[in-house]
């Protein structure tokens, strides 16, 4: 009888176990199936697959071949790859978008500089590194069966957009640069090269290899300046934000306000002057994402993170307590109430979006300090509670307001608004040239603090701080944006005409033919100039002929794709009211480097170019 007993009582614990391994991985595979995919690579002998995934609220996970390799709150694995055997290699981005590291399986291998791109045989991983103070970008060789790292370039500011395997022993690398781009069939045992420069005047499109020979397409466009703006927007669309999943992710890294928010501003412009059916199918499917990874859907409600808003992490001082900040939800809320103004969504959606934005003023009127300034909650949890937020992260916010306004023609968001904007103009130092400059911190901030002043619990006191290179060139974009939407929208002669021109003359201190210095007066980094940094997306609604000639081809392929905020700048650009007249070059050549073949095509419309987009980063 005690043997039965035994027996049946093994028999219903093999059954739970067994049960709950089936439940974990039904509920695994559930999961990926409601996921969002973001990149995706299979290994030469079509065996391996891995996978970036992002499951509602979180943010990407690899997957290989449906089973999930690695669980963080924050990062993001960055152009995965895989090999025959199993092994895997990708960039792995933390809570900066200006620094990762290279993994190989579960091992860091590489840890200097920003690593993005990849390239994997069975015996080696080619990468790339970008020192961005030196403006150098590094590619190494590592040897997976010897473990050992090479050097094979050192190119001062030429980025590699893509590494492609060719065979077990050919690698091809793109690089692009300013003045020229190139394509490097590299020999990975011979270390022999084989080098196709492209012409200057010709925007380098893809390279991409064949699907069962050895052999490479490199695809180059030549044609009118006004299509090759358009022809860029929808490629940048295609390639690096169609499937960017970080609408329905979390906010804690700050991917939605500060990379999927860009992306629907680009949305929403590039829509407006194509009024593609299938762009503003996109922009519904990213509003009704980023409105589902509220506070309340991620079991958030907090003083410092309500439910209605959105929340990051990074900031606050352990990295765990989640903080709904002005500028994070300024700008969600930014490119949403312009979606909303522009009718793209329904009437339901658009007065879900203005409820939010009304309930966020509310929110924060708790830290606005009626002197024309928003500061941080003092006793929360960032190091410089109580203090003044930068005119960058509170003109952010004013942004919204003026969509706000606009759609409701309530006063109380103008009255906000415009005590924002005087307080910020009465920090201006205008120059001798009329040209417009200002600080990143409002004054009081500069001026330092004592404990007898009882301004912030977790930085009591600050010494006196002197800054003479004045904002960065990307936040000063923010603050630029924020003067030409309040002159273009209200017209009470507090920004008038010579503001705007003094802003546009800022534009000429930072940027020349040489490139771009890092702050508004030019003076960051000892004056030096490269095109490393970008100047931010709004300085292109200025119309400075030297700046907006940097976007007439590809551009800037030093940061990772998810990064990107060119999409916006070159839509901006294009004017649907003018022709277009593009043509489009293919040249196949094969393992050896030798040209077999060349073909071009011309295209004069814009369904021909989203076709032919299409057509191109699927192969």
């Amino acid at each position: 009888m005690q043997k039965r007993i035994y027996s049946a009582i093994c028999i219903v614990l093999i059954v739970g176990v067994v049960c709950f391994f089936i439940g974990r991985d039904n509920k695994r595979l559930l999961e990926i199936s409601n996921s969002l995919l973001y990149e995706s690579s299979v290994s030469q002998n079509g065996t391996n697959h891995i996978e970036s995934r992002v499951v509602k609220g979180k943010m990407p996970e690899l997957y290989i071949n449906n089973k999930q390799v690695t669980d963080n709150e924050m990062g993001i694995e960055y152009t995965p790859k895989i090999n025959d055997d199993g092994n895997f290699a990708y960039a792995y981005f933390d809570e900066s978008t200006s620094k990762s590291v290279i993994m190989y399986n579960k091992e860091e291998i590489y840890n200097e500089g920003l690593c993005k791109v990849l390239a994997l045989t069975n015996s080696y991983l080619i990468f790339s590194s970008l020192d961005l103070d030196k403006n150098i970008n590094y590619i190494y060789n590592y040897d997976l069966s010897g473990k050992k790292l090479i050097l094979l370039y050192s190119l001062e500011g030429i980025y590699t957009k893509e590494t492609e395997v060719v065979n077990e022993n050919n690698i091809l690398i793109q690089n692009i640069s300013e003045n020229n781009s190139e394509i490097i069939l590299l020999d990975l045992i011979t270390d022999t090269e084989k080098t196709i420069e492209i012409s200057s005047d010709l925007n380098f499109l893809e390279a991409y290899t064949g699907d069962k020979d050895e052999s490479y397409t490199l695809v180059t466009v030549s044609g009118d300046k006004n299509g090759k703006y358009l022809l860029n927007a929808i490629y940048d669309l295609y390639k690096h934000q169609y499937g960017e999943p970080f609408s329905a992710a979390n906010d804690f890294a700050g991917r939605i306000s500060w990379n999927e928010s860009v992306r629907l501003n680009g949305l929403i412009e590039l829509w407006s002057k194509t009024q593609s059916d299938e762009i503003k199918q996109y922009i519904v499917e990213t509003v009704d994402n980023i409105l589902s990874v509220r506070n309340k859907y991620l079991g958030i409600n907090t003083l410092d993170a309500p439910k209605n808003l959105w929340s990051t992490k990074k900031y606050s001082m352990d990295k765990q307590t989640p903080r709904s900040d002005l500028v994070d939800n300024g700008q969600i809320l930014y490119p949403l109430l312009k979606a909303a103004n522009c009718g793209i969504v329904t009437d339901e959606k658009k007065e879900e979006i203005i409820d939010i934005a009304k309930k966020a003023f509310v929110y924060f009127d708790d830290v606005y300090n009626n002197d024309g300034h928003y500061i941080w909650r003092k006793g929360s949890s960032f190091y410089l509670d109580g203090i003044e937020l930068p005119w960058n992260q509170q003109n952010s916010y004013a942004l919204s307001l003026i969509e706000l306004y606009k759609l409701t023609k309530n006063e109380v968001y103008y009255n906000r608004t415009k005590n924002l904007m005087k307080t910020f103009k009465n920090e201006w130092l205008v120059q001798a040239d009329g040209s417009i400059m200002w600080h990143y911190w409002p004054s009081a901030f500069y001026d330092g603090w004592g404990n007898e002043d009882h301004k912030s619990v977790n930085t009591p006191n600050r010494e006196k701080q002197e800054d003479y290179i004045m904002e960065d060139i990307g936040h000063a974009a923010i603050n630029a944006k924020f003067v030409l939407e309040y002159y273009n929208t209200f017209k009470d002669n507090l920004i008038k005409d010579a503001d705007v021109e003094g802003i546009k003359r800022t534009i000429n201190q930072f940027c020349s033919e040489d490139g771009f210095n890092t702050n508004i007066s030019g003076m960051g980094k000892n004056g030096k100039k490269s095109f490393l940094p970008f100047p931010g997306i709004w300085w292109v609604e200025f119309g400075n002929e030297q700046l907006n000639s940097y976007f007439d081809n590809l551009r800037n392929y030093a940061y990772a794709d998810f990064d990107s905020s060119m999409m916006y700048c070159y839509a901006y650009l294009y004017d649907n009211n003018r022709q277009i007249k593009l043509t489009l070059n293919e040249s196949e050549y094969n393992s050896r480097g030798t040209l077999v073949s060349s073909s071009s095509k011309d295209i004069t419309d814009t369904d021909s170019i989203f076709n032919y987009v299409k057509e191109i980063v699927e192969k």
